[in-house]
């Protein structure tokens, strides 16, 4: 009976912990313009941005994620990094920092130096496509 009575609270109090670990959800947004589109994905849990994944395409072409080094931006960019390298610094950035507000100038490019300092890309639309990502996974 004693052995009843233990299992009996063991199982009882199982029954009456909580899960607190937080959902992980996934939401995309997407932003098209004439000549290109931009996509971004983005996993929350609770809050935080748990994983960012951006990611652009010129119509009628593969992803400059796909392209990789045959997109070519290396040579025309001011600190010497492929437009695929520029966007994994920023999907890691909006991680680390949680946001996907970054501030931008008129030609919609960062003004941050912590952001310059390795995107240098135009990323106004990857913003926008990124806020429609987190309402979307809200």
């Amino acid at each position: 009976m004693k052995k009843l009575s233990v299992l009996l609270m063991v199982l009882a109090l199982v029954g009456c912990s909580s899960n607190t670990a937080p959902v992980s959800k996934t939401g995309t947004g997407e932003v098209e313009t004439d000549s290109d589109k931009t996509t971004v994905t983005v996993t929350l849990e609770g809050d935080k941005l748990t994983a960012v994944s951006i990611d652009q395409a010129n119509k009628g072409s593969d992803s400059k994620k796909e392209l990789k080094e045959a997109y070519n931006m290396k040579q025309a960019s001011s600190i010497g990094k492929e437009w695929f390298e520029q966007a994994e610094f920023l999907e890691n950035y909006m991680v680390e920092n949680n946001t996907t507000e970054i501030e931008m100038d008129e030609n919609g490019k960062a003004v941050s130096e912590d952001v310059l300092s390795g995107c240098t890309i135009g990323i106004k639309d990857i913003v926008e496509a990124a806020n429609q990502a987190v309402k979307a996974a809200k």
